[in-house]
């Protein structure tokens, strides 16, 4: 075989290749640990002890060169080793294989050269003369400039460039660009001469070129994306761009957009926030273009948007644009995700803003479900999981609208269980988990996913007609709501998720009118009427009878109580009674009065009561409102047993609330001595008791129910009798 076929067979076998796999980055580390050894050994006193370690070297990466996995952080370290074996092998006199050794390393790497700073001058002329045998030189120029060059496939330079070293041998030389035709040539390249080449390309396509204000506009040809201009503008282009009506210093370097073959095309201006621009562009011959500079116009609207409660963070596609209320002028038209996220739930709404158009959103906070999957207790349930939650999460998302809805990231749910050491079914009935643990975790969870409930599916073993069972949790309660439903069946989970839409108003409207039903009387007999109440102002006694309400007939204290309901707080409520001068009629405007709310009725969730309350709590803090939340929360955990959940709750109510007639600081202070009572702290409870029988005033279920003092002292007795 000649030289030139030699070497140019050993530079198309090292060329790095696509088969077999690259040698891993571990194998790389350890590789070069060799080498690092194999030098200290080289410079040491017994240099000739380093060339075996070379020879391994060079040998695992000749194998995985031969099988075309040799990576380019491998051939550099292949290299190195031959350059250190040449130098060994020209130091112990063996001048044969040094040269065939940087023979090798030319055929890797055909302009590398040794340092001549820290190699002696003999081993510098030896390789020299190596190389002056075995390398040719190629430089290639082209019209226009800027064509790539390659040598049999693999890239060498871009023209016009000086004479490149080039092991001797025979050559496919292609050169390529965008726009002109491409050429391959073969050529020789011979020992110590240089190959001159020059190419005159044949243009197959135009050219064009485009300036724009602003930068980062997409450019699409025909509806296909050619690229985005970028970069500063070149001064030498600024009078071009200015007598556009661009401003040179907002404006974009030259784009060059190629391949744009003859005939009529559409050209098509692209960018966020900015009006769209389509053109028509004429190429008739293949040339270079010259596109007028584009100037976009701004296409941004405003959102003026008010949040319920107020003080939400504003998020438009997810980026924060500060806190509600907030007028924002200069939002990009298109559809917008708008969202607004509090701590008592969020706001999401698509909205589609026209261009110098203005939408005002009231954005009505809502708490936020996070549906956390299913669990199955065994694989008969298993079976039916993605099943189950495919449907379950379909039917929630098209039924549920008095919250949002979101499926939990299953990261942040591993994240909180796994520092807890659990999983989702230990915090689920039948199971009874510690009821501080339960609320830990759902308290953690709620924060992490900034919701304020969760939703959760478990699939029994023992399935009765393929049944399963949904729990909902509201954070920091440790009871859930649940039902059964047919796990194959869409109007089972619709007819659960109907109770998220009812809320239980916290106030109702309120007459002062304390009546009782008797048989001497056709209607009810007002009993009591408290003290500076509506009633009380439209001079209501003791003793009236009341017969009309509404212009309807009243016989008993509940038609009463409706048309009350009914009446609400904004009209008068016209009302008839017997009084010792005679019948008279008052119109009674009614006030919206605080209350004990019940979740004992059909159809009622007392955790999606709870997580209602804590919107009030938390969207309201400090206002009355929130108080009587807070009192009503704790209601709740009592009746849901949670006795712990529900002091907590009575004790942050007592602290909110006003002292005075009607739910009050003493009311709170009652129902925190229930809670003692079943907690078994007799002692604290009496000490509820006693602030409680201190408030003359409070009363239980309504402003004018019960008195507290009254139930409170006959706790006190029964406590002290007790002890």
């Amino acid at each position: 075989m000649s030289l030139k076929r030699l070497a140019l067979a050993l530079l198309l076998c090292a060329a790095p290749g696509t088969r077999g796999w690259a040698q891993s980055e571990t194998d790389l580390i350890a590789l070069r640990a060799t080498l690092d050894q194999a030098v200290s050994e080289f410079e040491g006193p017994q240099q000739g002890q380093s060339l075996v370690r070379f020879e391994e070297i060079i040998g695992r990466l000749e194998a995985e060169r031969r099988q075309g996995s040799l990576t380019e952080s491998g051939a550099t370290l292949l290299v190195k080793a031959y350059e250190y074996r040449a130098r060994v092998q020209f130091n112990l006199g063996n001048t044969d294989k040094a040269g065939d050794s940087f023979r090798a390393l030319i055929a890797l790497r055909p302009q590398h050269n040794l340092d001549a700073a820290s190699i002696s001058p003999k081993v510098i002329d030896f390789f020299k003369g190596v190389k002056s045998k075995i390398i040719g030189f190629v430089t290639v120029q082209s019209v226009p400039q800027g064509a790539t060059v390659a040598l049999n496939g693999k890239p060498l330079s871009v023209t016009d460039f000086f004479p490149l070293e080039v092991v001797a041998g025979d050559y496919t030389l292609d050169i390529t660009k965008n726009g002109y035709r491409p050429e391959t040539r073969p050529v020789t390249v011979a020992a110590g001469e240089t190959l001159s080449l020059q190419f005159d390309l044949v243009r197959t396509s135009a050219t064009g070129y485009v300036i724009t204000e602003p930068t980062d506009v997409e450019i699409f040809i025909d509806g296909v994306r050619k690229g985005s201009t970028t970069g500063v503008l070149d001064p030498a282009l600024a009078a071009i761009a200015a007598a556009r009506g661009l401003d040179p210093a907002k404006s974009s370097s030259r784009l060059e957009i190629p391949d744009l073959p003859s005939g009529s095309h559409t050209i098509e201006f692209r960018h966020a926030c900015y009006e769209t621009l389509k053109l028509g562009l004429d190429v008739p011959e293949p040339q270079d273009y010259d596109i007028p500079p584009i100037k976009l116009e701004p296409s941004i609207g405003t959102i003026s948007l008010t949040s319920d409660p107020p003080g939400g963070q504003i998020f438009i596609d997810g980026e924060s644009q500060g806190v509600a209320p907030k007028t924002l002028r200069s939002v990009c038209a298109g559809v917008r995700r708008v969202e607004v996220r509090h701590a008592a739930g969020r706001f999401v709404q698509d909205v589609d803003l026209k261009a110098r158009a203005t939408v005002e959103l009231a954005a009505q906070i809502r708490p936020t479900l996070a549906f956390l999957g299913v669990v199955a207790d065994g694989p008969s349930g298993e079976r039916s999981l993605a099943s189950m939650e495919s449907r379950l999460a379909r039917v929630a998302s098209a039924t549920i609208k008095a919250m949002n809805f979101l499926k939990a990231d299953a990261a942040a749910l591993e994240r909180t269980l796994s520092a807890e050491r659990l999983k989702l079914v230990d915090l689920l009935p039948p199971g009874k988990p510690d009821p501080a643990l339960v609320r830990r975790v759902f308290e953690k969870l709620a924060a992490a996913l900034e919701v304020q409930g969760f939703l959760v599916g478990r699939i029994p073993e023992e399935q009765l007609s393929r049944s399963a069972l949904l729990h909902v949790f509201a954070a920091g309660s440790v009871v859930p709501d649940s039902a059964s439903v047919v796990i194959e069946d869409d109007s089972s989970y619709a007819r659960f998720f109907a109770a998220f839409e009812k809320k239980v108003p916290l106030r109702a409207p309120w007459s002062g009118l304390v009546t009782v039903d008797t048989l001497l009387h056709e209607g009810p007999v007002v009993l009591r009427v408290v003290p500076g109440s509506p009633a009380d102002k439209a001079a209501f006694v003791k003793g009236h009878v009341i017969t009309a309400a509404g212009g309807r007939p009243v016989t008993k204290t509940e038609e009463l109580l409706s048309a009350i309901a009914a009446a609400g707080t904004s009209k008068p409520l016209s009302i008839t009674a017997n009084a010792a001068g005679g019948p008279k009629t008052v119109d009674l405007l009614m006030e919206d009065a605080p209350r004990e709310i019940s979740f004992q009725g059909a159809g009622v969730l007392a955790n999606k009561i709870s997580m209602d309350l804590r919107q009030t709590i938390e969207g309201y803090p400090g206002s009355a409102n929130a108080a009587f939340a807070r009192l009503n929360l704790g209601l709740i955990a009592l009746g849901l047993h949670d006795f712990s959940g529900a002091h907590d709750s009575f004790i942050k109510a007592k602290n909110e609330l006003p002292s005075g007639p009607g739910l009050s600081r003493g009311t709170a202070a009652f129902y925190a001595g229930v809670a003692l009572e079943h907690l078994g702290y007799s002692k604290e409870a009496l000490d509820e008791y006693t602030q409680a029988s201190q408030d003359a005033g409070a009363t239980l279920l309504s402003q004018d129910g019960p008195k507290v003092q009254d139930i409170a002292k006959r706790r006190i007795a029964a406590l002290s009798g007790a002890r």
